[in-house]
């Protein structure tokens, strides 16, 4: 939980995992009450009930936020105490963050914050192969993508996937070239090539 809790804080401090966001400032406080509904600082059902109203506003993110929707849903099945339960909300959360990716179309921010939940199941419910599609699409499309990304945000998104271990050193490399490239550019030092 460590792993995911400091990448959704991220989440919420950088401004977002595109760099251009029309409604920022909306979608920016959302993103933090994600992340604090995860630590337990804030109810799950008024973060879900704020995505609602987003996705209401911002139709053309409505499959977005129903993958954050989908995410909070399945983490109730922490809060309740019945096992029938924790698969009730477990099962409901998946089904609404996998209508969420799917209906995305390819959206890098729902693909992040499905595959970084389901890295966080436990394995009875499979889906570690389905974390471990995602950082791999992730790691192909980040660096693909990168001027779309926030600089800090795609730092933090590549130590996660590295932290992960669940892509090799060939996966990671475009993505840790990236992350020096950023690095030097915030040092003030030129680019190799």
């Amino acid at each position: 939980m460590r792993i995911i809790a400091s990448i959704i804080l991220l989440l919420a401090g950088a401004g977002g995992i595109l760099a251009t966001d029309s409604a920022g400032s909306e979608l920016q406080r959302l993103r933090q009450g994600y992340y604090r509904a995860l630590q337990g600082e804030v109810s799950i059902d008024s973060v879900i009930a704020g995505f609602e109203r987003y996705a209401e506003q911002e139709p053309s993110r409505e499959a977005v936020m129903n993958t954050y929707i989908g995410s909070l849903t399945g983490f109730k099945a922490t809060q309740v105490f019945w096992p029938q339960a924790k698969f009730k909300w477990a099962n409901r959360g998946l089904e609404l963050m996998d209508r969420g990716l799917d209906e995305s179309n390819g959206d890098l921010e729902a693909l992040f914050i499905h595959a970084s939940t389901c890295y966080h199941l436990p394995f009875f419910f499979k889906r570690q192969e389905g974390a471990r599609s995602g950082f791999r699409e992730l790691a192909v499309r980040l660096p693909e993508e990168r001027e779309s990304v926030d600089d800090s945000l795609f730092v933090h998104i590549t130590e996660f996937l590295d932290e992960s271990d669940m892509l090799t050193e060939q996966e990671m490399a475009p993505m840790l070239g990236e992350v020096q490239k950023i690095e030097r550019e915030r040092e003030g030092q030129p680019n190799e090539g």
